[in-house]
């Protein structure tokens, strides 16, 4: 009774990160363009921000948040709407 195993390719790390690389290479430009085709979702996630910037920059130059430390209001909103 002859028995065969299959034989496991060899392990080979180069060839599979260069693989694994290249594939999220391509997800990165695949989800890259879909964004900005979507002229809605680009509009709302940097245009608006910088209007707010803007607006509150305009409204409170000058001002400083006492309760704060004293920083600058502009200081204190910045932070926030980089995270938006």
């Amino acid at each position: 009774m002859s028995t065969t195993t299959a034989s496991l390719p060899a392990y080979r790390p180069a060839s599979s990160l260069r693989r694994d690389a290249a594939l999220a290479a391509h997800q990165v430009l695949d989800d890259q363009r879909a964004f900005w085709r979507n002229r809605t979702r680009a509009f709302f996630s940097f245009a608006l921000p910088l209007m707010f910037l803007v607006i509150f920059a305009s409204l409170n130059h000058g001002d400083r948040l006492e309760d704060r430390g004293g920083i600058p209001a502009d200081a204190f909103v910045v932070p926030g709407l980089l995270a938006y």
